[in-house]
């Protein structure tokens, strides 16, 4: 670029400004590909700003030493400060006491104490020395465990799952009524107990010519398991009739979902257990 615009050999004179996109999988992904900086260069009589995109896995984890390990799926976050652009590459963790990798960093790289490191990952503990004797005179009257907290979803997160349940129950009636299952793959874990029972499902409505139509739905709640799994509460409201038949039913029914998120696969659906609620026929 500098070549292309005659300022070969130019000297760097300023970062203005900084920013990570083209993340690896959909939102609310975190794992950008790309860091986009705007820099000015000054040479052979001219000064111009350029855009220059760096990429992230590949590139800058290994040439500044910020990888955690070599399976590129690091969270990246950008920050800037008075003096600097300041970028961490971070994995997920359990997210409680003290990481090893770090610790040995710390160590190595800083020189610091295990004081020091103790104090960093417990802030506002101290240090104890227990002889074995005051340890077994203390179990008579253990303490109970607490469960560490899970952390809340977030807007983006509960926002990427409502329209993920959107888009699965239209693809399901969609796929059900042209009997293929061709769309559901980007919703439905592979494997799953939901993919066998929604194909053995398309099978029997086939044999029977039942088709459907979804007429309403509501989440009506998300909630979090696991780190990696959310159960997730509907209502659906459908029309099915059969061919050659008059009677059309309006089922309505209430449906709690599993939904995990899958390594470099996003959310995936993987079963479900549905109460049917109201049922009205008539002809239509």
């Amino acid at each position: 670029t500098l070549s292309a615009n005659g300022m070969s050999g130019a000297s760097v004179v300023s970062v203005n400004s900084a920013s990570l996109h083209s993340p690896r999988f959909l939102e609310p992904s975190r794992t950008f590909t790309k860091l986009r900086l705007n820099v000015t260069f000054s040479g052979n009589g001219k000064t111009q700003a350029f855009d220059i995109d760096l990429a992230t896995y590949g590139g800058l984890e290994s040439s500044i030493g910020l990888s955690i390990n070599s399976d590129s799926n690091e969270i990246i976050s950008l920050r800037e400060t008075d003096e600097a652009f300041v970028l961490e590459f971070r994995r997920w963790g359990h997210g409680v006491g003290l990481s090893q990798r770090g610790a040995q960093w710390m160590a190595q790289n800083h020189g610091m104490s295990y004081a020091q490191i103790l104090d960093f990952y417990y802030p506002g503990t101290s240090r104890t020395t227990l002889s074995l004797s005051d340890v077994l005179s203390s179990s008579t009257n253990p303490l109970e465990p607490t469960p560490t907290p899970l952390p809340e979803l977030t807007a983006a997160e509960r926002s990427y799952i409502n329209d993920l349940m959107g888009d699965y129950l239209y693809a399901n009636v969609y796929d059900l009524n042209r009997r293929s299952y061709s769309t559901l793959y980007g919703y439905v874990q592979s494997g799953s107990p939901l993919e066998t029972e929604l194909k053995d499902f398309f099978v029997e409505c086939g044999e029977i010519g039942q088709t459907e139509e979804l007429l309403d739905y509501r989440v009506e709640s998300i909630t979090r398991q696991t780190l990696d799994t959310c159960y997730v509460t509907m209502t659906e409201t459908y029309e099915i009739f059969q061919d050659e038949e008059p009677y059309h039913w309006w089922i309505t029914q209430r449906c709690t979902y599993r939904v995990v998120e899958q390594p470099n696969d996003g959310w995936k659906i993987t079963d479900y257990v549905g109460k049917i609620t109201k049922v009205d026929s008539g002809v239509y």
